[in-house]
């Protein structure tokens, strides 16, 4: 078996598998990262394209918004995305009270 990946075939077979499961992870990942934008935008009433660019870190949203795509979604944005869930939990009771 080990004679078989020194083979300078296999190797190039290899390396073209790599890149064939890259480019399928790659797909899928866009795909559902698409999916996402577009929830985000229909919930919070913002543009995909803004959803994108929060997700890029082109844009940073105001607070409400990274607390109700936070609530909503699970994902942290702005100035809640070095944050644990725990210490966004008390900073938003903190800024209620």
């Amino acid at each position: 078996m080990a004679t078989f990946w020194r083979n300078p075939v296999s190797v190039a077979i290899g390396g073209l598998l790599q890149k064939v499961l890259a480019l399928y992870a790659t797909i899928c990942c866009n795909t559902v990262m698409a999916k996402i934008h577009d929830d985000i935008a229909a919930e919070t009433g913002v543009t995909a394209a803004y959803a994108r660019m929060l997700d890029n870190g082109t844009r940073t949203p105001s607070r409400d918004l990274a607390y109700e795509i936070h609530e909503k979604f699970g994902l942290k944005f702005g100035h809640l995305a070095n944050m644990s869930d725990k210490d966004i939990a008390t900073l938003r009771k903190l800024e209620r009270a």
